[in-house]
């Protein structure tokens, strides 16, 4: 899964959703919140891949806001125009089938759902390379000189990487039209069809197979919350569906034995027939 929103700017509460820069008051309201997701027992596996693949643990000292407004100081054309429209970046999610980016995180450690209980998991090696690779994918196509962020979160309940890059073009202009599309609608969907191609390339040697064409498909991105609003509702109409079963079962129960009941009383009649 690669999905794309470019933004006009970055926000402070994007920067701390990312780093996870929270007081210990906002995780509890995160936590309680059923909207969401957050593991806390795992935040300290969130890591960050920067400038040559480097893997660190996450730079809280700078918005990722800050971030991109220095890139843009240092890279942008001096006689490029810029305006309030302007989108300043483009975030990107990296992820893929829950249960392998789980099993690539955590190996075969037990992972406890919907506890914060995981103080005992250890970040693997897998998810690592995987996101060094993703990074190195990113750098390729938008330039490593023009990436803001790239952090990997393990406290949800799938793991997945945040990207933040600046879209500037060769000649230094801003323009997120240009750099992640084409000159029309049609040009950007080719593009965006070749991007995956060559991301499905990264993800092979991880087992994450390309998923089908949502143009075919219909389907569309959820964010986290409506995931889960669509979880739940998915669950409440599976819980239904097991009572009415349930029921049924247990009438079907009754009846084989009331069945057997009958069985019996006709074999002990046959025995008295045939005596």
């Amino acid at each position: 899964m690669m999905d794309f929103k470019p933004v006009k700017s970055v926000d402070a509460n994007v920067s701390n959703e990312h780093q996870r820069n929270w007081s210990n008051e906002l995780f509890e309201r995160k936590a309680k919140n059923p909207d969401h997701n957050y593991d806390r027992s795992r935040t300290a596996l969130n890591f960050q891949v920067g400038p040559g693949g480097v893997i660190t643990a996450v730079d809280k000292s700078r918005r990722i806001g800050d971030r991109v407004e220095e890139i843009i100081k240092k890279h942008l054309r001096p006689d490029a125009r810029v305006t309030a429209f302007s989108n300043r970046a483009v975030m990107v999610v990296f992820g893929g089938n829950c249960e392998r980016m789980r099993e690539m995180a955590f190996g075969s450690q037990v992972l406890n759902d919907y506890e914060e209980t995981n103080g005992h998991l250890i970040r693997q090696p897998e998810i690592e390379q995987w996101a060094k690779n993703i990074y190195g994918f990113v750098c390729r196509e938008f330039g490593e000189e023009n990436v803001a962020s790239f952090i990997v979160h393990l406290d949800e309940t799938g793991p997945h990487a945040h990207c933040v890059f600046v879209p500037l073009t060769a000649d230094g202009r801003l323009c997120s039209k240009e750099v992640i599309g084409g000159k029309n609608k049609i040009e950007a969907q080719q593009y965006m069809r070749d991007l995956h191609t060559r991301l499905a390339e990264v993800n092979r040697k991880y087992g994450l197979d390309r998923g089908d064409d949502i143009h075919e498909t219909g389907a569309r991105h959820r964010s986290t919350a409506e995931y889960n609003r669509d979880l739940h509702r998915e669950n409440a109409k599976l819980e239904t569906l097991i009572s009415d079963k349930s029921g049924q079962l247990g009438r079907l129960e009754e009846q084989i034995k009331k069945a057997e009941t009958r069985v019996k009383g006709l074999m002990t009649m046959i025995a008295n027939l045939e005596r």
